[in-house]
């Protein structure tokens, strides 16, 4: 991966915590963990709803590849945590995926837009906070 990807990347991943935080709440939005390389952490956690999202920002698509980083990435930090993915391409909004069949927000092919993946991620936020590994 060049440098210009990397640097998009990191924009990609300021812009979505700067969305989540606006959105949110900026104290319930975790930016991302500086080891995640090494500890497979996800790009940004919202402890609160137990989610951890993988972010996105790139032309090309690769749902299935990412929605399973992110379960992966949700199970290695709890069993109640769920594995998300934002998404965006050049001059489109985001979208969004939740990495797990049992979630009703699965939404196929497009995923779904920002406000609905929020929508669901404030429902979460209702569930008592338990210890991550």
């Amino acid at each position: 991966m060049g440098a210009s990807q990397r640097m998009k990347g990191q924009r990609g991943e300021r812009e979505a915590v700067s969305l989540l935080r606006q959105s949110l709440g900026a104290a319930i939005v975790e930016d991302r963990d500086l080891a995640q390389c090494r500890d497979g952490g996800g790009d940004v956690r919202i402890p609160a709803a137990r989610v951890v999202v993988e972010v996105k920002r790139t032309q090309a698509r690769a749902v299935p590849t990412w929605l399973a980083q992110a379960h992966a990435t949700a199970a290695g930090i709890g069993p109640t945590w769920v594995g998300a993915v934002l998404w965006r391409r050049n001059r489109s909004p985001w979208r969004a995926w939740v990495a797990a069949p049992e979630t009703a927000i699965v939404a196929g092919r497009d995923g779904v837009d920002l406000e609905t993946w929020l929508a669901w991620v404030r429902g979460r936020l209702t569930m008592p906070v338990e210890d991550s590994k």
